[in-house]
Order: structure tokens, then sequence, then C-alpha cells
């Protein structure tokens, strides 16, 4: 019994020490602020991709506005031209279109004629 009662103690108090549970505590913290940091540096990455993608898009939307821009003007220069002085403008299209008449192309072998109906008309009842 004697043995018993001295054991008993020894074997109560058993488990993780005060020093390995602040060792546990520091590296759980640790972890954590290693893991909070891989993802803000994830995400500052992600984020200066996105502006280099909006850079590029934005750079590309202003030089379409830019080609756009030049036809609009260039198709009202056309319309003041045709409003002011529509003789010229039919003169002009005289003589860029071509003076023999049109003759379409020969039918190609490829096409044939509409295939009969699947179904034939009904009798006449």
């Amino acid at each position: 019994m004697w043995v018993a009662l001295q054991a008993a103690p020894a074997t109560a108090g058993a488990g993780p020490s005060v020093p390995t549970g602040l060792w546990v505590a520091l590296g759980g913290s640790l972890l954590a602020v290693l893991v909070l940091l891989v993802l803000w540096v994830r995400a500052w990455q992600a984020r200066r991709r996105l502006e280099r993608e909006a850079r590029v898009l934005h750079h590309e939307l202003v030089a379409q506005r830019a080609e756009a821009t030049a036809r609009i003007n260039k198709l009202e220069r056309a319309l003041r031209q045709a409003v002011e002085d529509p003789e010229a403008v039919r003169q002009r299209l005289e003589d860029l279109l071509p003076t023999a008449p049109y003759v379409p192309p020969p039918a190609s072998p490829s096409v044939h004629p509409l295939p009969p109906p699947v179904h034939p008309p009904p009798p006449d009842a």
C-alpha cells in the first residue's frame, strides 16, 4: 500500500508541463502568422496582376475608341459632302463602279435542285 500511495501523485500529475504547452502555443501562433503572411503575399500578387491586366485593357480600349472616332469623323465628312454636293458623290460612285454589266457566275456543279418533299401532299377528298 505504501508503494501505491507513492505512485499515485506521480501518475495523477502526468501530462504536458507548462513549458511544453507554452512551446505548443508559440508554434501554433507562428504557424498562424506564416499562413496569414502567405495569404497576404498571394493577395498582393493577385492585385498586381489584375492591375496590370486592367492597364493593358485600358490601353486597348483607348486605341479602339480613337479608331472608332476616326471612322465616325470620316463618315461625317462623307455625309456632309453628300449633302452639300450630291452630284459629285454620284459621279465618284459611277467612277468607282465597273462599267461592264454584271454577269452572275455560272452555277457550280454542287448546286442541286430542291429534293422532292418527304411527305406527298394529301389526296383531294
